[in-house]
C-alpha cells in the first residue's frame, strides 16, 4: 500500500477478532508510532509525502474488509510473482 502523507500521523490497523496482522513494515520509518482505539498511528519523518506499508494479513468476514478500509488513503499496489517454471503446451 501507498498512503499519502499530509503532515499528519497516520492511521493504521492492529489484530484484533476479525483481523490478524501477520507482518507489518514502513517504510520510511515513522518518528513515533502510538496504539491508541484499536488502531496504531504513525508519524512520518519531516518531508515526508508518501509512505509505504508492507502487510500480510488476514481479515474475517463476510466478506472481509477491503484493503481500502482497512488502510485509510491508501492505493493498492500488488506485486505477483513469476513462475520460474516453463510454460508447456500440452
Amino acid at each position: 500500500m501507498t498512503i499519502e502523507a499530509s503532515g499528519s500521523p497516520l492511521e493504521l490497523p492492529v489484530s484484533g477478532p476479525s483481523l490478524s496482522i501477520f507482518s507489518l513494515t514502513i517504510e520510511p520509518q515513522p518518528q513515533q508510532q502510538v496504539f491508541r482505539a484499536g488502531r496504531r498511528w504513525i508519524e512520518p519523518p519531516a518531508g515526508c509525502t508518501t509512505v509505504t506499508v508492507r502487510c500480510h494479513y488476514r481479515a474475517y468476514g463476510t466478506p472481509p474488509p477491503p484493503p481500502a478500509a482497512l488502510f485509510p488513503g491508501s492505493s493498492e499496489v500488488r506485486t505477483l510473482a513469476a513462475s520460474p517454471g516453463k510454460i508447456q503446451d500440452s
